[in-house]
């Protein structure tokens, strides 16, 4: 089944708020097996709310709407679904007690609030979770439609609540399947070289998906039988899997940063991180893990000499001979992180993100990732390109993928 996003608000398309809705909503319903064929941002308009609800109508199997269901004379929504619908909006007394006890914690309110008692005729009420509108279902022109507030908390959790509905009217019939084979290829055209003859069969869509530290091999299947869905999907992942081995570091929504946490936990081992360039992301991307306690033992930002030599016993003739921007310089760090916490392994990351403070010879994008365990001291020079936020991003990758593969060389040993 194919249905549109439509998300309403002039802040979307005026830029001034990024969308993440649409992402999280075609993301969760891709799991059902629905498939999102359009997403479009409208302005606060009633008009404008109503045209684009009914092309999506013409269009698709129904859609979902997000936004413009405050309280405020631009939370329009409401307005501009009735408006398209040919339906009248009707005052729901129970939403006003709710309301009533939703405001009752504040010292006042204006009766303005009380906009958001109005819902559609003949709509299904979608009850307020966090926040203080509700959403609703309806079908309309035997197509499903899907009301939910724009605040991204307050929609994910309406949505969760509508999934009832939404399934009930979209079971049957054919379905989209999606699976992602997550890996740290370097470049798109050399996966897509290497998987060029799976990239063209007819019995799957494979589309290869790329950002900073991840290219993603996107595998589509449409069918209205789960059991050949599995065997073809099967079949492609085991194949990409024989050409890429380790490249393949996840599947679906696991992260890199997960897939380290869970290695370090089945082999008992701890990780310390000395970042430089990166600022402490590397930490926040382990420490963002629930339960990476159990193995996250320390994180420093180095990012001054000082702090290398102070901190982490850097010598200050590497740093004055090699620079702090050295293989000799990452490796000292990966030893003093190590040191000074006890942990099993210390990884560092020194580099120039830019979009100053290149030199002669060391360039924009030069960064070093160190490593050091008891069986292990190694370091790596990489090249990344992009701008300062893309470097940075990259080369926490770069790191959390070294220490994933002297993991798996180490698990190989035992």
């Amino acid at each position: 089944m194919s249905y549109w996003i439509i998300t309403v608000g002039t802040e979307l398309v005026t830029g001034l708020t990024l969308d993440t809705n649409s992402q999280h909503i075609s993301e969760r319903l891709g799991k059902e097996g629905f498939f999102c064929s359009r997403q479009v941002s409208v302005p606060d308009d009633v008009a404008a709310i109503a045209e684009v609800l009914n092309e999506a109508l013409a269009s698709c199997d129904g859609t979902i709407i997000t936004g413009g269901l405050g309280p405020t004379s631009d939370d329009v929504t409401r307005e501009g679904v009735a408006e398209g619908l040919g339906l009248k909006l009707i005052f729901k007394d129970d939403l006003k007690a709710y309301l009533d006890r939703w405001y009752s914690r504040f010292e006042s309110f204006q009766d303005i609030v009380y906009r958001q008692a109005y819902l559609p005729e003949g709509t299904v009420e979608i009850p307020p979770t966090t926040g203080s509108a509700a959403g609703f279902c309806l079908d309309a022109k035997g197509k499903v439609v899907i009301v939910l507030p724009g605040p991204p908390g307050e929609m994910s959790a309406m949505l969760e609540s509508a999934m009832p509905f939404i399934r009930a009217r979209w079971a049957g019939g054919e379905s989209y399947f999606i699976r992602t084979l997550k890996t740290t290829a370097k470049s798109e055209s050399w996966l897509e070289t290497t998987l060029r003859d799976i990239m063209v069969r007819e019995d799957v869509d494979v589309g290869i998906l790329a950002k900073p530290g991840e290219i993603s091999v996107q595998l589509r299947v449409r069918s209205d039988g789960k059991e050949a869905v599995d065997r073809i999907m099967n079949e492609v992942e085991k194949e990409i899997r024989s050409r890429l081995g380790r490249l393949v570091f996840a599947l679906d929504d696991e992260t890199l940063a997960e897939v380290v946490g869970r290695l370090l936990c089945s082999q008992q081992m701890t990780l310390a991180v000395a970042e430089s360039c990166t600022g402490g992301l590397i930490s926040k991307l382990l420490t963002d893990v629930p339960g990476s306690s159990a193995y996250v033992k320390l994180g420093v930002v180095s990012y001054s000499d000082d702090a290398k030599i102070n901190l982490l016993r850097v010598s200050p003739h590497v740093v004055k001979g090699y620079g702090a921007v050295s293989e000799e310089s990452a490796l000292e760090m990966a030893s003093g992180i190590r040191r000074i916490s006890s942990a099993d392994i210390g990884v560092s990351v020194t580099g120039i993100a830019g979009p100053g403070g290149q030199r002669a010879r060391k360039p924009v994008g030069l960064v070093y990732v160190g490593l050091e365990a008891e069986d292990r001291r190694d370091a790596w020079e990489y090249n990344l390109s992009g701008p300062r936020w893309v470097v940075r991003a990259r080369a926490s990758q770069v790191a959390l993928d070294a220490v994933r593969n002297y993991l798996l060389d180490r698990a190989g040993a035992l």
